[in-house]
């Protein structure tokens, strides 16, 4: 139900897509529920003939659309988009190009060491290290603009900043300096709320502390040879589904089928429950989450 951003977003299309969903809910289209009933909150836990006889504006089915698309409003959505019109001559060129190329390199480390085969760490030594570095092309760029929005990069260098600013993920206090960053961002439609949330949960499952949205990021093999999640404590677990659809998160359980399914299609080389504590562990210790 998650959707992205094309390259150049156009805000009347979108509203369209706005304007279908509300006719969909009046026509009684059964394929409807399962989008409007989770990202309208105010929708959750009720019957499909329920969602059907409860008022449905185009105000409604316009956040639908924005939390499709990882924002929590309209507002915000509409505000990246402008943002990003602008960002077609972005204020920042040669910043935009520089995190586009790193981004580039690192998902090419990453694919390289979930091929290749021996020791983990040795595997993976180059992507960290390029990890690393993204802090050295961050930083700068925190310092003149804050989180550097599409403006300022443009739709392209937004989406590359994700990547570089998530995998960056060895050094706690850059994390949260990114986090704070981003939380700002987002309440200016300037980044996207879905990327937030997961940096967030990230970080409190490194801290060893309960998660908001129960995004779930390590894995391991279990004993009957099937790749499953490593859950994490979750504030208020009755809530979570709501939470989850305010900042464009599928439901847990879509999201767990989802991950679990990919890893089953891509063979995932994980460890044991054992192993991969041990690393997570690790990771927290090394990357000063926790001492």
């Amino acid at each position: 139900m998650k959707k992205e951003l094309p390259t150049r977003p156009n805000l009347n299309f979108l509203y369209r897509e706005a304007k279908a969903i509300k006719s969909r809910h009046r026509c009684a289209d059964k394929s409807v529920c399962p989008i409007i009933g989770h990202f309208d909150t105010s929708l959750h836990e009720l019957s499909f003939a329920q969602i059907f006889n409860h008022p449905f504006s185009i105000l409604d089915a316009q956040r639908v659309v924005a939390r499709q698309y990882s924002f929590s409003s309209w507002r915000r959505l509409k505000c990246f988009i402008e943002l990003a019109r602008a960002g077609e001559n972005p204020k920042a060129p040669a910043l935009a190009k520089n995190i586009i190329r790193h981004r580039n390199m690192i998902e090419a480390a990453r694919e390289d060491a979930r091929i290749l085969g021996g020791d983990r760490k040795k595997r993976y030594q180059n992507y960290r290290e390029l990890t690393l570095e993204s802090r050295n092309i961050l930083r700068p760029a925190y310092e003149l603009y804050g989180w550097p929005g599409p403006e300022v990069i443009g739709k392209e260098g937004s989406d590359a900043l994700i990547s570089l600013a998530g995998n960056a993920v060895y050094d706690s206090e850059f994390q949260k300096h990114t986090l704070k960053l981003m939380n700002d961002a987002v309440s200016e439609g300037k980044a996207y709320g879905y990327w937030y949330a997961a940096f967030r949960d990230r970080y409190l499952t490194l801290s060893n502390q309960p998660t908001v949205y129960g995004i779930p990021f390590f894995g391991y093999m279990n004993d009957q040879g099937a790749f499953q999640l490593l859950e994490s404590d979750v504030i208020d677990p009755d809530n979570l589904d709501k939470r989850r659809a305010q900042v464009g998160h599928n439901t847990y359980t879509v999201e767990v089928e989802r991950i679990e399914r990919q890893a089953r299609e891509e063979n995932w080389s994980v460890g044991t429950f054992e192993q991969e504590v041990a690393d997570k562990n690790k990771l927290a210790m090394e990357g000063g989450y926790t001492q």
